[in-house]
């Protein structure tokens, strides 16, 4: 890394003006030499794999079982029937995409969630 503002995974450039500054995320790592490195993620090195089609998601838009239902994360719903647990929604099966578009219908328009039972 030649300067605090590149990726700590790959080294490009993120600071101000470089286009991956928006996206940046505050990341740590070890590296195989074991060195500690504190900084930034671009938004590419940042991505988690689709357990579908093995595809990057990028952060926060990954839909996992818990998220269906609006449901704290637990043993009973932390995997799709498939064992997948990390899909993009295009991966989603026609009856996840159902679930997904009623959980979406919960939140009102100021991104609050509705109480109700999601059964």
């Amino acid at each position: 890394m030649s300067n605090e503002n590149d990726c700590i995974f790959c080294g490009a450039d993120t600071s101000f003006g470089s286009g991956l500054f928006v996206n940046r995320i505050s990341a740590d790592m070890y590296t195989d030499e074991g060195e500690y490195r504190e900084g930034y993620g671009c938004s590419q090195c940042m991505m988690l794999e689709c357990d579908r089609c093995n595809k990057g998601i990028a952060i926060d838009d990954d839909i996992t079982p818990d998220l269906l239902c609006g449901e704290a994360p637990s043993p009973r719903n932390a995997l799709f029937a498939d064992g997948s647990h990390r899909v993009h929604e295009e991966c989603l099966t026609k009856e996840e995409q159902i679930e997904w578009q009623e959980e979406q219908k919960r939140y009102n328009l100021d991104g609050l969630v509705q109480i109700g039972d999601c059964s």
